[in-house]
């Protein structure tokens, strides 16, 4: 049920790990529940297309590399919100379960194409959100809710991940259930999980605000 599926969710890892299994790299900030042809299908309405970089690659979880990687491009095919994938060892109603990162580079759209050194922008929580939007917009979204499991309290430290990148967040993890056939946004059910405040949108002074470039 859905409890238990909650509690599961937040018992997943908090970020990815590098190939030794022992250093911290990225946030798993996002889960996704549905069929592969529907969450493709949504994604790709929004324009998201498989793009696995080399440092997709050196991410792991479950000890191996994303199960897919997906980009939204954007002008003149620079790279914009990446999501990496992996299948988790859980299953809802039949329903196959995906845990994610979703995030963007340092430099948006200005940084060059095919760069294979990019680095997470520390806003994660802002692409988190954009997908959310994406999804919403898609009409593949059938429920939202959110869960403890990426971190402590909003913004209470920086974290560091294997590349150097520094981010923060707000700790919850946007959890997406893909609808079959369309749906419009009012059909959308929210869950009443952890709750969600804009003011989790607010990034702490100092962090950098390249992220809407």
């Amino acid at each position: 049920d859905l409890t238990s599926l909650r509690a599961a969710i937040e018992r997943l890892p908090c970020c990815a790990t590098d190939a030794g299994g022992t250093a911290q790299a990225d946030p798993l900030n996002a889960v996704g529940i549905g069929q592969f042809s529907d969450i493709g299908a949504a994604l790709v309405r929004r324009n998201y297309r498989r793009d696995a970089h080399e440092s997709d690659l050196s991410q792991r979880v479950f000890g191996r590399t994303p199960d897919f990687v997906m980009r939204k491009q954007a002008q003149a095919g620079s790279p914009a919100t990446w999501i990496r994938g992996w299948l988790a060892p859980l299953r809802y109603q039949g329903q196959l379960v995906f845990v994610a990162q979703v995030g963007r580079p340092v430099g948006g759209r200005f940084v060059p194409r095919n760069d294979p050194h990019l680095i997470l922008q520390g806003n994660v929580d802002e692409a988190r959100n954009y997908l959310i939007q994406d999804l919403m917009y898609s009409g593949g979204l059938d429920k939202l809710g959110f869960t403890n499991g990426v971190g402590a309290a909003p913004y209470s430290q920086p974290r560091t991940t294997l590349d150097g990148a520094t981010y923060y967040t707000d700790g919850l993890r946007a959890v997406v259930f893909f609808a079959t056939r369309p749906r419009s946004m009012s059909d959308v059910e929210f869950l009443d999980w952890v709750p969600y405040l804009s003011e989790h949108d607010i990034p702490p002074p100092g962090d950098p605000a390249d992220a809407h470039q």
